[in-house]
């Protein structure tokens, strides 16, 4: 049967509903396959996206699950993938804290071996473009047009990589299958500079360990205590870099900081209005960073 737009169509009532998210449904097709099924508000340009940015990935040899291409579920839009078949690796993580540094190293090393790997640039989103659009559209709805001309000056401390960046890097979003670290939920990849994943890092884990009602929304830093953020994203950047070097990782912990500063105010789009006036001392913290003329990053 054909769905929409010529897709092969399939029914709800048919399959094993296996997961859940903000997003999507998962369900089982069988033959070592699941179909991830995007709920019917999402705009369809963001699931072919979805689609292609899988499709690429796997091309490019980045860990992650098979793309085998599309089809509808009840006139909604889904993409078929291999059944990874495993939990998340932040679920292995909360039932066996007593290994989680040794977890949290190979998640680095995985990491570190997926910004190896270059990408198509035509076939990807870049990553510093973006943000420097939604910089952009701050003007006139939390900054003047000089708040934002300053702002921007972030985006020229960033040099061009052509690496593939994940675009939601944490635990939850990779699987472990017979000891192998497989990347899943690719629907906010690109490509660019390493410090789009390490800033995600950054403020789910180091962020949140000193903040317990951030803490508590945040999915993947819920189930830790403080501490173990602390552990998680201290063990997580020297095993990512590979240095012991304490000079080195202030600096580049100094600057991913400077990074996430300027990032946070892209939430301001998305929140309402009446909130706006709770951003603006983070808006000056972060026009006084870049009034300091920082350094570009020194590390790639």
């Amino acid at each position: 049967m054909k769905g929409p737009g010529g897709l092969p169509g399939l029914h709800a009532a048919d399959l094993e509903l296996i997961g859940e998210g903000g997003n999507s449904r998962v369900y089982r097709l069988g033959g070592n396959k699941v179909v991830k099924v995007f709920h019917e508000d999402i705009p369809q340009d963001m699931v072919y996206y979805e689609n292609d940015r899988s499709c690429e990935a796997y091309a490019a040899g980045v860990s992650c699950a098979a793309c085998y291409g599309m089809v509808t579920v009840d006139g909604c839009l889904g993409i078929v993938y291999e059944d990874l078949g495993s939990r998340d690796l932040l679920s292995v993580i909360v039932s066996d804290r007593a290994h989680l540094p040794d977890y949290i190293r190979d998640f680095a090393r995985q990491v570190r071996i997926m910004h190896s790997k270059s990408v198509d640039p035509t076939r990807l989103k870049d990553a510093k473009q973006v943000f420097e659009s939604y910089l952009d559209r701050l003007e006139g709805h939390l900054c003047t047009s000089d708040e934002v001309r300053r702002l921007k000056r972030m985006c020229a401390l960033i040099p061009d990589r052509r690496t593939f960046i994940h675009g939601d890097c944490h635990p939850g979003n990779v699987m472990e299958r017979d000891g192998n670290l497989i990347l899943i939920d690719l629907s906010s990849c690109g490509y660019g500079h390493p410090v789009f994943d390490l800033a995600g890092m950054y403020s789910i884990y180091r962020m949140s360990a000193g903040d317990e009602e951030r803490r508590k929304h945040l999915v993947p830093a819920r189930d830790f205590t403080a501490e173990e953020c602390r552990t998680i994203w201290d063990t997580f950047l020297k095993a990512y870099f590979e240095s012991e070097d304490e000079a080195f990782l202030h600096k580049v912990q100094e600057q991913i900081d400077g990074f996430v500063l300027v990032r946070r105010l892209l939430r301001t789009l998305i929140v309402a209005d009446e909130d706006l006036p709770l951003y603006q001392a983070a808006k000056q913290r972060a026009l006084a960073y870049m009034d300091q003329n920082p350094a570009p990053l020194c590390f790639s």
